[in-house]
């Protein structure tokens, strides 16, 4: 083989070596980059802690405390987090989140532009828990007695949203709400009264 062959076998043993390269890494990040399951997505409230666990590795929260996580066009998810502890002190973080093995990894600013707010939801089946390494989310967003590291949300169940959505509604939580239900009665005894024939006796 001439020495012109060798180098053109080489070119093309190179290209192809490159076009595999390439291949491999569009298949990671496929693979890395998997879309969040459905049953991820959903509205969580505060839990208490297991049993039998160490305190500074879980935070009970109430039931008042909540995790929104919604479909989102720019990123995975759209990621509204808060909490309140004793004495009106409140940890609230709201931003855009990327799925990725199990957990949604929310980024926000942090006080060092260096050290941004990192907060990591860990989601295994109904069950959700929130990692803040370092504390850098809980000292931007939270106050004094504050903090999301540890705190513990479980998959709201339907009777709960919809006892939420009810009393959210503008109309329910109106002042004149008792006003628009007494005038509501008469209404309604008058169209009974006509949906009813007359009563013949036997």
């Amino acid at each position: 083989m001439s020495f012109k062959n060798v180098r053109a076998a080489q070119k093309w043993q190179g290209i192809d070596i490159g076009r595999w390269a390439w291949i491999g890494l569009g298949l990671w990040s496929h693979f890395s980059m998997a879309e969040a399951p459905a049953t991820v997505f959903g509205e969580y409230v505060g839990s208490s802690c297991p049993p039998k666990t160490e305190a500074n590795t879980c935070v009970p929260t109430k039931a008042s405390d909540h995790v929104s996580i919604l479909h989102d066009q720019e990123t995975e998810a759209k990621i509204n987090v808060k909490i309140v502890f004793d004495k009106g002190h409140i940890c609230a973080l709201e931003g855009r989140a990327v799925w990725s093995e199990g957990s949604f990894m929310l980024h926000a600013d942090g006080l060092d532009p260096e050290k941004p707010c990192q907060l990591l939801l860990q989601i295994k089946g109904s069950e959700l828990t929130l990692e803040d390494a370092g504390g850098l989310c809980r000292e931007v967003y939270c106050g004094a007695r504050g903090t999301f590291e540890g705190a513990r949300f479980k998959k709201a169940a339907i009777a709960l949203l919809r006892r939420r959505f009810v009393r959210n509604r503008s109309w329910f939580g109106s002042n004149d709400f008792a006003g628009r239900r007494t005038s509501c009665v008469p209404a309604l005894k008058v169209n009974s009264e006509r949906s009813m024939p007359p009563w013949k006796g036997s």
